[in-house]
């Protein structure tokens, strides 16, 4: 019997304030949501264990929260070193979340050098309250060379998938 193999990769979660980066995270690693709003000072991270049988390997995860507010923006660059993957997160229903995705691309860039992104657009629960579409998201994803996906933290919808496929995406550029 071959035995498991275990790697550890640091993933960011970035985005403006409030678009659902620390709810994304919590489902992910929980499997819960909470109807509080509570704002990340700073950073937070949790762990998960991705399981890979079929190669015999086990992820972990570390999945790094970063603080969208502006005046943690000196801190961001010392959490950004020995990044192997981002989610950049942006919310449907606040036009403006959407556009901030080119500057913290820019910003890991920077700090971090190019890894694996894939492009979130979360909430897509509040379909009534939608102000970006998915054509906008699915084109600025094309355009920064990233896959986009669409996701709610509070009904679950594709959590897990946008999880497993940054994993992915990290094994194929670092093993």
């Amino acid at each position: 019997m071959e035995k498991t193999k275990t790697f550890g990769f640091k993933v960011l979660v970035l985005g403006a304030p409030a678009v659902g980066k620390t709810s994304l995270i919590r489902r992910f690693t929980t499997g819960k949501f909470s109807e509080t709003y509570s704002k990340t000072l700073g950073a937070d991270f949790l762990i998960k264990f991705v399981d890979y049988p079929e190669r015999s390997m086990r992820i972990l995860l570390q999945l790094w929260d970063l603080a969208g507010d502006a005046r943690f923006r000196f801190i961001r660059r010392d959490y950004y070193q020995e990044a192997q993957g981002a989610l950049l997160v942006y919310d449907i229903t606040r036009p403006n979340t959407y556009r901030e995705i080119r500057d913290t691309h820019e910003n890991l860039l920077t700090y971090c050098g190019r890894v694996p992104c894939i492009i979130i657009g979360n909430k897509i629960d509040l379909v009534n309250e939608r102000k970006v579409s998915y054509e906008e998201g699915a084109s600025l994803a094309k355009e920064l060379g990233f896959e986009f996906y669409e996701t709610s933290a509070k009904s679950g919808e594709k959590v897990e998938k946008v999880f497993r496929r940054i994993s992915d995406l990290i094994i194929e550029e670092n093993l």
